[in-house]
């Protein structure tokens, strides 16, 4: 039973496609006219400063462990 009925709206869904086909293709050929635009590059926008991450302690802890002459 859903079979068929799958089957029934799939071939209206085909047939559809196929009269749209058809249309389009008895359509007349869509030509441009006229001058094309012209395409223009994209405006840079504001600059972003990078924010550098603040690590205060953190290098001051790096040069003290750099610092270590126990690790030679």
């Amino acid at each position: 039973m859903a079979r068929t009925g799958k089957l029934a709206a799939q071939k209206r869904e085909h047939e559809a496609r196929v009269q749209r086909a058809l249309e389009r293709a008895a359509a007349p050929v869509f030509k441009k006219t006229g001058k094309p635009v012209m395409a223009r590059s994209r405006l840079a926008g504001p600059r972003r400063v990078a924010v550098a991450a603040v690590h205060g302690d953190d290098d001051a802890e790096l040069d003290a462990f750099l610092a270590r002459a126990d690790l030679l």
